[in-house]
């Protein structure tokens, strides 16, 4: 069983009132470590470049929502513990330019939602 510490929607680390980091484990874990995982950017960590969300696939002018489901499913399936990216439908609020995507993501016989900010349209 996986455990991790909690991240906030703003990528921080989250502290109590007490000072104390929560913890979470199992598919909140996994939901969380999806999302950071799609709002890595494929070649900004330089540890290894070929990790997260090829961008260029999916925050381009000239979306296509068939490329970006394959760069969303390119990247989850980067984790051992995802077998299948299930259903993904797209949300862009036109006047942000803002693109939201809702997944149902496949794990361990599990299937769990994700809703996440990927970020601005170019």
């Amino acid at each position: 069983m996986a455990q991790d510490a909690l991240i906030t929607e703003a990528g921080d680390l989250a502290v109590d009132v007490n000072g104390d980091v929560p913890m979470i484990e199992d598919i909140d874990e996994l939901a969380q470590s999806c999302r950071l995982a799609l709002n890595m950017w494929k070649g900004h960590w330089v540890l290894d470049e070929d990790e997260g969300l090829d961008t260029d696939s999916v925050l381009t002018k000239g979306f296509d929502k068939n490329l970006a489901t394959a760069a969303i499913r390119d990247c989850l399936l980067e984790d051992p513990r995802i077998t299948d990216l299930v259903e993904c439908s797209f949300d862009l609020d036109k006047k942000t330019r803002v693109l939201n995507v809702n997944l149902k993501i496949e794990a361990n016989n599990q299937i769990f939602s994700l809703y996440t900010d990927l970020g601005e349209l170019n």
